[in-house]
């Protein structure tokens, strides 16, 4: 069990990134949500007018939750996360180009062939040494020839981890998916406890979801499925410590957690495969 409020994270500066963006970044939690399933959540706050966040039209190997903190998130062509929304953003699916500006957002980055923070930061020092450029989210370098290679900034770090060449799955949803959880009706769940049901997506059987306390009550997250609890209403409570809103609890696989709050209390679930028997 991981709980964190992330109002009470530092900020750290992020200038040296995939994108070469001003950004910074708090990095909530890296781990596993499955034997061989590695994952990256984090806090990102990004920067205002010319200092906002751009990037070109792209697509990724890895499938993302994203939820906006404060502001919105423009990822192109219609694609806006406003404050208080969830997204999913499924494997191999374009978005872009992509401008967020003055926002800030909570994210779950996740996939089987998974590259770390550390790994990240490593191989982009190992790629600048080797004479590449990363700008606006294109990493540049030129051949033996003198010709310039392009390619995105981050699958082009995942290449220089894993020493091959990147093949991105055929998405199975075309696009990301913007979820507006007001728009939802809350209906009986537990005793006393209501549930929006969000979404549920992919062959992976990710479940999106919202949860009402209607009293005090506790609620088990139990184990076989990595769980994550994102506080966005009220406060709760786990092994007697006390969380403010936009905090968040992890329940991993091999674990059952039992989360306490109070009447009014409102929570985002996700909840991520199951594992295998």
């Amino acid at each position: 069990m991981y709980a964190v409020d992330l109002e009470a994270l530092p900020w750290q500066d992020a200038s040296v990134n995939t994108r070469s963006m001003p950004l910074h970044r708090k990095v909530v939690r890296e781990g596993e949500l499955l034997p061989g399933v590695g994952y990256t959540s984090r806090s990102l706050k990004f920067g205002a007018g010319a200092d906002a966040f751009t990037t070109p039209r792209h697509h990724h190997e890895f499938a993302q939750i994203r939820y906006t903190l404060r502001g919105s998130q423009d990822f192109g062509r219609g694609f806006v996360l406003p404050q208080g929304w969830v997204s999913f953003f499924p494997t191999g699916a374009y978005y872009g180009p992509q401008r967020v500006d003055s926002a800030e957002s909570f994210q779950i980055q996740w996939s089987p062939v998974w590259v770390t923070h550390q790994q990240t930061m490593e191989a982009i020092a190992r790629l600048q040494a080797q004479g590449g450029r990363f700008e606006k989210g294109i990493f540049s370098i030129e051949d033996e020839g003198g010709h310039t290679k392009r390619k995105d900034a981050v699958n082009a770090v995942w290449e220089a981890v894993y020493g091959r060449e990147l093949v991105i799955p055929e998405p199975q949803y075309s696009t990301p998916i913007m979820i507006n959880p007001a728009a939802f009706k809350w209906r009986p769940y537990l005793d006393g406890l209501s549930v929006k049901t969000l979404g549920r997506f992919s062959d992976e059987d990710l479940t999106l979801s919202a949860i009402r306390w209607d009293s005090h009550r506790s609620l088990e997250l139990p184990l076989g499925r990595t769980q994550v609890l994102l506080c966005t209403e009220g406060s709760f409570s786990v092994n007697g410590a006390s969380y403010p809103k936009h905090s968040v609890v992890w329940s991993d696989w091999d674990e059952s957690v039992d989360v306490t709050a109070p009447e009014g209390t409102e929570v985002l679930r996700f909840e991520f495969a199951e594992l295998e028997s």
